[in-house]
This record gives structure tokens, C-alpha cells and sequence, in this order.
């Protein structure tokens, strides 16, 4: 069975969205922030259902609605945190993510990094199976080692 999907990656600007994009995509990391408008790619998974998606992936600038003020590799660089303690901010724990993802019954809650390749297709994989696998709707799923959050 194929099926189109699309999705619309959301997040504050600097949260990454472009990288984890790019890898994904292209198997490449960014070193280099460069700003967004709007981007579109197409991507194309076999899930392990055997279902082909055709992922329409929508990459959007960064909105101040979802400014968190971090990062998983800010959670441990010194600087980093010095920095948003003075700010008055602290890191996003997995713990904390995860009672949020619970909260607004997220169908699956996973950190990763575009940096390391960590879970980078799981992220994918799950937002295309969302929609075909009626069961995932009911109970969030949390895959453990925290890497990147968000």
C-alpha cells in the first residue's frame, strides 16, 4: 500500500528543525545556522508494516510559540548552562518532555540528535506511521537514551 503524508516540521528558530531535515534527507549535518522561510522535500519510507509513505516534509521558520531555551546538547556544556541560569532558565528534562508529550497525547515522544544520526529515522518513521497504525494513537511511546530534545 502507498500512501502520501504530510508533514510540517514546527519549532523555535535554533531548535534544529533544518538539521534534522537535512540529515534525514540527505544524510548530511549543518554546521552553519542558516535561517528558513519555508522549504519543502519529499521523501519516500518503507515501513516495517510494508507500507510505502511518500512523506511531503515541510520545513518552516522558527516560531516564538515554541521557545524552550534548549537543547539536548545544551544539557551538558557549561557555558550553555551558565548561560540560561542567568537568563533564568534551565534545561527541558526527558522526564519533563515526557509529562508534556503525555499530556497533549502525543503518539510517541522521541529525542534525537541530527548531530550524532540518533534516532533521526525513528523520528520520521513515527510521524509516518502515525496516521496508518490506529494503536499508536492510543498510548505514547517513549524511546529511551536521551540524546536531543526537540
Amino acid at each position: 500500500m502507498s500512501v502520501d503524508k504530510k508533514l510540517i516540521l514546527v519549532g523555535d528558530e535554533y531548535s534544529g528543525k533544518t538539521c534534522l531535515l537535512t540529515m534525514f534527507t540527505q544524510g548530511k549535518f549543518l554546521e552553519d545556522y542558516i535561517p528558513t522561510v519555508c522549504d519543502t522535500n519529499v521523501a519516500t519510507m518503507e515501513l516495517d508494516n510494508g507500507n510505502i509513505v511518500k512523506l511531503l516534509l515541510w520545513d518552516t521558520s522558527g516560531q516564538g510559540d515554541y521557545d524552550l531555551g534548549t537543547k539536548d546538547d545544551l544539557r551538558s556544556d557549561l557555558s550553555e548552562l551558565e548561560l540560561l541560569q542567568k537568563k533564568g532558565y534551565a534545561p527541558v528534562t526527558t522526564a519533563e518532555a515526557e509529562a508534556v508529550a503525555k499530556k497533549i497525547k502525543a503518539v510517541a515522544y522521541i529525542e534525537c540528535s541530527a548531530k550524532t544520526k540518533f534516532n533521526v529515522s525513528d523520528v520520521f518513521e513515527a510521524a509516518a506511521r502515525a496516521p496508518l497504525d490506529r494503536k499508536s494513537r492510543l498510548a505514547p511511546k517513549v524511546i529511551q537514551e536521551p540524546i536531543c530534545l526537540r
